[in-house]
């Protein structure tokens, strides 16, 4: 079981995998204010972060997420959550850090932010991926490394399908491209163990990533290729 580890201050609650010195948990804090960096891109992905670097701790390059909500609550209480249970960032920092044990290029997460206590806000902050292109970018540029890219990420979700992790937002904007080609899977927001059957949860992966590539007008590649490589590992019996 991740084991994490909680430290306070300046009236903030910080969550992590290891402690902190108090001028690194203050670093931690002043990231809360920063702006968000928006980026124009299909399917953005990443596009409403801030992004830093914290040179204490031999943290480096991160990215700060802001929970936020989305449909009819985004208008009402947009950036606040009512507590029950889990808190939200934390729970998608024991994802991170149990989907990278597992052999996921996932981003390893630094911390989880929390202000307010039934009524909180929340953040989440990660290490940057250096040089990242969104797999939905890279398709519209260069087809020939997106297909390649394909066979790295397919042999991922089947790890993610083997521990029955659903990752309930995957689609080619939440996959990062680094400086060494290789695919990184980002957005943990709501990740939660599947009790179906593992081709179950594979159909799912699949519909949703098709319903993402139409919607947004993306090569029709994208399907082929992330199909074919969920379907390597097809059985009828599970």
């Amino acid at each position: 079981m991740t084991d994490i580890k909680q430290m306070k201050c300046d009236g903030f609650l910080i969550g992590s995998l290891v402690d902190y010195s108090k001028d690194v948990q203050a670093e931690l804090v002043r990231t809360t204010t920063l702006p968000p960096d928006i980026r124009k891109v299909p399917l953005g992905g990443r596009g409403t972060v801030s992004r830093t670097t914290i040179k204490s701790g031999n943290i480096g390059d991160i990215v700060v997420k802001k929970y936020s909500h989305g449909g009819v609550w985004r208008r009402i209480c947009k950036f606040y959550y009512l507590h029950l249970g889990k808190y939200r960032p934390q729970s998608e920092l024991m994802i991170l850090d149990h989907v990278r044990s597992w052999g996921v290029k996932a981003p390893k997460p630094i911390a989880f932010i929390i202000r307010g206590r039934a009524i909180y806000q929340a953040w989440l902050i990660a290490e940057e991926i250096a040089g990242e292109m969104s797999l939905a970018l890279l398709s519209t540029q260069n087809e020939e490394l997106s297909r390649k890219v394909m066979l790295d990420l397919g042999q991922q979700v089947n790890i993610l399908i083997k521990h029955r992790i659903c990752h309930v937002d995957l689609h080619p904007g939440n996959v990062l491209i680094d400086p060494n080609n290789e695919a990184r899977i980002i957005d943990f927001d709501k990740a939660y163990y599947y009790k179906g059957s593992l081709n179950s949860l594979r159909d799912y992966y699949l519909c949703r990533w098709r319903r993402a590539v139409i919607k947004h007008g993306l090569p029709e590649y994208l399907s082929e290729y992330f199909c074919a490589e969920l379907l390597k590992n097809y059985d009828k019996t599970r």
